[in-house]
């Protein structure tokens, strides 16, 4: 029994981790590299 809480607790992190790159992916479309630690995102707003 012990396992399977340790299991889920390690799961949870990894699934919102992986549904918020999800989202992200989606919202941005492009990253252009302006120069020396400067960036420019283009994409859309999800809400």
């Amino acid at each position: 029994m012990k396992r399977i809480i340790i299991f889920f607790l390690l799961l949870i992190p990894l699934l919102f981790s992986y549904t918020y790159a999800k989202e992200v992916s989606k919202m941005v479309e492009n990253i252009h590299w302006l120069g020396h630690d400067t960036f420019k995102i283009t994409g859309k707003d999800v809400t």
